[in-house]
């Protein structure tokens, strides 16, 4: 619950000043009309969270946790359980107070935090949420913003939740189905550089002391050795170095655009891949036309 200092002008056209208690500075603004009152100014002066928070110890997070990211578990416990308590009639700003105090991840904490200083600052849900971009997307957002201006917040952080689960389920069905491929692919190479580097030198010497005339496939099979030998140092960095370029394309539309078109159009996964997106485009879409978006919006 938040503390508000409020100014307004009475019937009498005098100015009054005085403090109410309410969850969002819009339940101030009505409490004061219902008292014929004008406001002028509103005001957060505390909160229940801020004076909790105060009296607390610091908590305690490790050096890894500081970096560690908001997983999709994350954010499936937070939508399911902010759905639970408005359900049970909690009001939004003491369920995103409840939440900070339970969520394990410090990032995902912060975040509701600041969610909750921007809602009793006046900002609605969806723009305190807009706030984080990188954690709650523009689908995020829109539904939320329906749930808000519907009064159905509760059946919102329901979809979302159904749809962060549908999307961690295509995921690990995913991973289950390229397991092995992954792992073969991943044994021949390590088969290959073990070979090339140790192995292949071993016969070098051999086909050294000869004077045979070497044919052009173990020539090109010797100057492979001698290369991994010769150069780990620049493989590993090249390997980093497309990790790292990679991980910098998808900053760009042109990019990701340019991948995903190479993925459907491989043989075989292509067709997976067209089936994988259309599965969640149909999903999405149920979700967004449920929820009460419109068709073009949609």
């Amino acid at each position: 619950m938040a503390h508000f200092q409020y100014e307004a002008i009475n019937q009498d056209g005098q100015i009054v000043t005085g403090s109410h208690s309410a969850e969002l500075i819009q339940e101030v603004e009505k409490w004061l009309s219902n008292q014929h009152l004008s406001p002028i100014n509103i005001t957060l002066s505390s909160s229940d969270s801020d004076t909790s928070a105060a009296q607390s110890l610091p908590e305690r997070t490790s050096f890894l946790d500081k970096f560690r990211g908001i997983t999709i578990d994350d954010l499936i416990l937070f939508c399911r359980q902010t759905a639970t308590m408005l359900d049970a009639g909690i009001g939004i700003l003491q369920c995103l107070t409840i939440m900070a105090k339970q969520v394990s991840n410090p990032t995902l904490k912060e975040i509701i935090k600041g969610i909750s200083q921007g809602i009793e600052r006046g900002d609605d849900l969806s723009s305190a949420f807009a706030r984080h971009p990188k954690v709650f997307n523009p689908l995020f957002i829109n539904i939320i913003n329906i749930g808000e201006e519907s009064g159905t917040l509760d059946n919102s952080f329901n979809y979302l939740a159904g749809l962060y689960e549908n999307e961690k389920s295509i995921k690990e069905r995913i991973k289950a189905a390229t397991r092995y491929p992954k792992i073969v692919i991943t044994a021949l190479f390590g088969a290959v550089f073990f070979l090339m580097s140790f192995v292949v030198p071993k016969f070098v010497t051999l086909f050294e002391k000869s004077s045979v005339a070497l044919p052009f496939a173990t020539r090109l099979l010797i100057a492979i050795s001698n290369f991994f030998s010769n150069n780990y140092l620049v493989i590993i960095i090249a390997v980093i170095s497309l990790i790292a370029l990679y991980r910098f394309g998808l900053n760009y539309r042109e990019f990701i655009l340019a991948r995903d078109t190479f993925l459907i159009k491989l043989p075989i996964f292509g067709e997976l891949y067209i089936k994988i997106y259309m599965a969640r485009f149909c999903r999405v879409f149920s979700v967004l036309t449920k929820s009460g978006i419109d068709l073009i919006k949609t």
